[in-house]
């Protein structure tokens, strides 16, 4: 079933109970209310009824008083001596004598006679209807016509056909109203579940399409309730998840280079070594000509290959979190002062004039000392190499926007504008021929 119907059955179920608890309560309770003012309503017709027959005309017999109360008050009355024996009807003609079996036993006189008054809901054994009944009891014998006995109880009786048809339409009424309310509660829940559940819905099939592969899907749910963060957040976890799968496509790429150029940039070293002691072995070496120059290109090959390790050994270090700092307040002035000496050498032997702009001795940077200084002679190092002879290659430092801005410039060849974006990864060189030739690993910046 789905969530839906759920929501729906849920909240058609719920409402239509209480509804239906609600309707039967109310029943209850106007039922109770009715029966009450219809049992004070006799209650009041009885005294007026006892009353009334002791004030008819003379010579009246006790019947055809009886059937006059009984019509001008609208229900039966009836009288009944202290035995119970009837002595008037409403029910019987006023002509005729009542012929009744003894209603002493009957529980509103038996309840008159305890408590003045009684009521009770039966059917009459003498008409065969059920009545509501209440009678009472007179305070004295009251003696009309040529009755010789004295009329001890009052009772009168309303048919329970007319109350029981209003009560019966009252249900129907209620029935109704309520299977009304209810068929607009299954409408509007129907409505609503249709409104919660649609953007969930909308946002498992956008997230079933993500699963599926397609990164690019999104949310559209315009909304400022929890459905709307919801959605806000599932669409900021698929932009962040679209981010991780680039970076992770750009890591996989990037890691399938670096192994390809770790394998070609280690292959050529040792090939080149190779076939030089291969040269030497076959003859070569005794050879004063030329066994001396091939050593030194073997030195070369193994030159690059030891500066081709200890840089992976580095970036392995910093990949790793191997690599350990010491932090703290150091000179930039002296930190600068020693990359260019390092780097003196190498410059004079090409012909590039190395130097350091004035640095201010107060600009200090908190930093490692001995990797901020590896920094510095890597960019020197750069610029060198690919400075011509006779460039000039400088290095200083200014502070700038509440930081100190550290700054290598030459006069070499540059690098265009389209590399600018890819020179800082492993292996990347602007020109790789040139790179190699001036003895670089790629791997420096």
């Amino acid at each position: 079933m789905s969530m839906r119907r759920k929501m729906a059955l849920i909240l058609v179920g719920s409402g239509s109970a209480a509804l239906i608890l609600m309707a039967v309560v109310s029943y209850s309770i106007v039922k109770n209310e009715l029966m009450g003012q219809t049992v004070d309503h006799l209650a009041r017709e009885v005294r007026i009824a006892a009353r009334a027959v002791q004030v008819g005309e003379p010579g009246e017999e006790l019947q055809a008083r009886t059937v006059t109360i009984s019509h001008l008050l609208g229900v039966r009355v009836t009288f009944i001596d202290s035995t119970g024996v009837v002595l008037a009807d409403g029910s019987v003609a006023a002509e005729e004598s009542p012929r009744f079996e003894n209603h002493l036993t009957r529980p509103e006189i038996q309840a008159a006679m305890h408590s003045s008054w009684g009521e009770s809901i039966r059917r009459s054994q003498s008409v065969g209807d059920d009545f509501l009944y209440v009678a009472i009891r007179m305070p004295e014998p009251v003696h009309i016509g040529h009755v010789s006995a004295g009329i001890a109880f009052a009772r009168v009786a309303l048919p329970m056909a007319g109350l029981a048809a209003t009560l019966n339409s009252l249900a129907l009424q209620i029935a109704l109203i309520t299977l009304g309310v209810i068929l607009l509660l299954t409408i509007a829940s129907l409505y609503l579940s249709k409104q919660i559940t649609r953007p969930l819905l909308q946002m498992a099939e956008t997230a079933q399409k993500i699963s599926q592969g397609e990164i690019g899907k999104r949310v559209e749910i315009a909304r400022k309730d929890e459905i709307g963060q919801l959605a806000g957040a599932l669409n900021l976890m698929a932009d962040r998840l679209g981010d991780d799968i680039d970076r992770l496509k750009k890591l996989e790429r990037m890691r399938t280079e670096f192994l390809g150029n770790v394998s070609h940039e280690l292959r050529t070293p040792i090939f080149s070594i190779q076939g030089f002691v291969e040269t030497l072995l076959d003859g070569a070496v005794d050879d004063a000509s030329v066994n001396r120059e091939f050593l030194q290109k073997v030195q070369r090959q193994a030159a690059r290959l030891d500066a081709l390790l200890n840089d992976l050994i580095e970036i392995s270090k910093i990949e790793s979190g191997e690599m350990k700092f010491s932090f703290r307040y150091v000179s930039l002035r002296g930190i600068i002062a020693a990359a260019v000496e390092e780097m003196q050498p190498q410059a004079d032997a090409k012909g590039v004039a190395l130097s350091a702009e004035s640095v201010a001795e107060t600009i200090e940077v908190f930093a490692d000392r001995d990797r901020t200084r590896q920094v510095l002679v890597n960019l020197i190092d750069n610029a060198v190499k690919y400075t011509p002879q006779g460039g000039t290659v400088s290095i200083g430092a200014r502070m700038e926007d509440g930081g100190v801005r550290v700054y290598v410039s030459d006069t070499g060849i540059g690098i265009p504008e389209e590399h600018l974006s890819r020179i800082f990864e492993r292996f990347y060189r602007v020109d790789r021929a040139r790179s190699r030739e001036l003895g670089g690993t790629g791997l420096g910046l």
